[in-house]
C-alpha cells in the first residue's frame, strides 16, 4: 500500500482586535487563570487523551515558551501555549519579531469542554501578550480539524495564509514554507 499523507492547513491572525465583544467582558468565576511553569509538569500528565511527553514539555519551557493555564481546585483543566521566538510549525517556520507570538496547543480537558473555557483562556493570553507589546499573533490549524476551525472562527481570527504538508512513507516530509511578509500585511476589516 502506498502511504502518502496530504495535510492542508491554514494560518490565522489572532488578537483582541478580532475577538467577539462578548469575550472582552466575559468572566468565568469557577476557574483561575495563571502561568503554568516547569514545576507543574506532573499536572499535564493526567490528560489521558493527550499522552504528554515530559521531554516535549521541558523543551517548550527550555525554549522560553509560555503556557497560560486554566485551574480549578489545584488542577489544570485547560491550557494554551505561545512561542515568542519562532513560528515553529513543521515546514512553515520563521523567526518572530518583538511584537509577534505564535500561539499553539490550545486544549481543554474533556469534562470541561463546551463551557467556552478555551476561548476565555485564549483571550486572556491575548491580554498577557499585549502587555508585553506582542499584538501580532499567529496560529495554525489543520484543514480537517473541525473543532479547531470552529474555535478560530469564534475568536474572529482571519485566515492570512494556507499551505500543505506531505508525508511519504513516514520518511520524506515536506510542504509549504513560510511567508512572513504575507502574514505581516495589514488584515482587511470585515
Amino acid at each position: 500500500a502506498l502511504h502518502i499523507w496530504i495535510d492542508p492547513f491554514y494560518i490565522f491572525r489572532e488578537g483582541t482586535e478580532f475577538a467577539p465583544s462578548e469575550l472582552k467582558s466575559r468572566k468565568i468565576d469557577e476557574i483561575n487563570i495563571g502561568f503554568a511553569k516547569r514545576e507543574h509538569l506532573p499536572l499535564f500528565l493526567h490528560f489521558t487523551d493527550r499522552p504528554a511527553l515530559r521531554k516535549k514539555l521541558n523543551e517548550r519551557f527550555d525554549n522560553g515558551d509560555i503556557c497560560l493555564a486554566a485551574w480549578e481546585d489545584g488542577k489544570i483543566i485547560g491550557f494554551t501555549w505561545a512561542d515568542l521566538k519562532e513560528f515553529s510549525f513543521k515546514t512553515y517556520r520563521f523567526p518572530l519579531q518583538e511584537n509577534e507570538a505564535y500561539l499553539y496547543d490550545a486544549y481543554t480537558s474533556p469534562e470541561y469542554r463546551g463551557k467556552r473555557i478555551a476561548d476565555y483562556l485564549r483571550y486572556q493570553l491575548y491580554l498577557v501578550l499585549a502587555e508585553q507589546g506582542r499584538n501580532t499573533l499567529y496560529s495554525m490549524t489543520m484543514r480537517f480539524n473541525p473543532p479547531a476551525l470552529r474555535f478560530k472562527r469564534y475568536l474572529g481570527a482571519p485566515v492570512v495564509d494556507s499551505g500543505i504538508l506531505f508525508n511519504v512513507f513516514g520518511l520524506l516530509k515536506f510542504g509549504t514554507s513560510a511567508h512572513p511578509d504575507k502574514l505581516r500585511a495589514p488584515v482587511p476589516r470585515r
